[in-house]
């Protein structure tokens, strides 16, 4: 990325919301709390998906009101975050946990994210017993592919949101 570390966190930190538009299956991203202490920025949001953005096996098995997340960051006042993400419909079921930092790379920047994602028992508990013992490696393989080329997009999407602001 092309822009100053400082720019690059700002996107996540404080103008998320603007983001949804740069992101097609994103119908709206909200604000539920923001506390600053000090160099040390907390926030909670809702991002409401596009339901027909999933995949056709999983459109009859979520509402659509229940299509997205909420996550929770704390950003440390040095250019990175922990962060926790948990899905409206069955929170419980899934885990996902990790940090993001942002790097200068000379005249470059870098966004380094670093996660866990964690099927609970309650979330095997949900999966059919025909997917058989290998049915949470399959499904963790999707979500891991599912992740990565959302992050992707994600990134086109801070370039795009900071090229026409900048």
């Amino acid at each position: 990325m092309g822009f100053a570390p400082a720019d690059v966190v700002a996107v996540p930190r404080d103008r998320v919301e603007r983001l949804a538009a740069y992101l097609p299956a994103v119908e709206a991203i909200e604000t539920l709390s923001r506390v600053e202490t000090g160099s040390t920025v907390e926030v909670r949001r809702r991002w409401r998906l596009d339901a027909g953005a999933l995949p056709a096996g999983l459109r009859s098995a979520i509402p659509d009101h229940a299509v997205g997340f909420e996550d929770h960051l704390v950003f440390d006042g040095h250019h990175a975050a922990r962060f926790a993400i948990r899905p409206l419909v069955h929170p419980d079921a899934v885990r996902c946990e990790g940090r993001l930092a942002v790097h200068e790379e000379g005249l470059d920047t870098s966004l380094e994210i670093d996660a866990e994602l964690t099927l609970t028992p309650a979330g095997l508990a949900l999966l059919p017993s025909a997917l058989g013992d290998g049915g949470a490696a399959a499904i963790e393989s999707a979500v891991i592919a599912a992740i990565r080329a959302q992050l992707r997009q994600a990134l086109r999407a801070i370039e795009a949101l900071l090229d026409d602001e900048l």
